[in-house]
């Protein structure tokens, strides 16, 4: 399985190559700190990552469903979600992240914490900081208020 989800990410990629670059330089400028390269494994990773959950989860739910992942189109409006999700992510973790690196770790998680959820954790949680913030992107990206509400409750239980 695992080979199979690489190859298709690396299919994937490689079909829609020039319009992803194009997309990530343009996203480059936004991380001056961060290498075009760097950006480049960041977006990979998470695109590989969310293709390998779209496979678990059409193989648990009925394995006929895993001919999808052979549909061209499918597979075209996926990748374009997924790069403005990556985009958008990266551009809102930038502004309560220290460096570029980190803001491309949480946009990493694009296929499972989106843009606007990142963007009212940020709102809803900002007496916690930017680092228990970024800690429960990267860690908790499922269910990122669970942890941040669990601290919030050991700070009430101190007091």
């Amino acid at each position: 399985m695992i080979e199979e989800t690489n190859d298709l990410a690396i299919d994937l990629y490689k079909d829609n190559k020039e319009w992803v670059d194009s997309h990530l330089e343009k996203l480059r400028s936004l991380l001056p700190d961060a290498q075009f390269e760097d950006i480049k494994e960041s977006y990979f990773n998470g695109l590989n990552r969310f293709i390998k959950r779209q496979y678990r989860t059409y193989k648990k739910e009925s394995p006929k469903k895993l001919d999808i992942l052979k549909d061209k189109q499918y597979l075209r409006d996926n990748i374009v979600a997924y790069t403005i999700d990556f985009i958008l992510l990266a551009r809102q973790a930038r502004k309560t992240t220290e460096n570029s690196t980190s803001a491309l770790r949480i946009a990493t998680n694009a296929n499972l914490l989106s843009p606007e959820s990142f963007k009212n954790l940020t709102s809803r949680y900002s007496k916690l900081g930017n680092t228990a913030i970024y800690t429960a992107a990267i860690n908790y990206p499922t269910n990122p208020e669970k942890f941040l509400d669990g601290i919030i409750e050991s700070k009430q239980k101190v007091k």
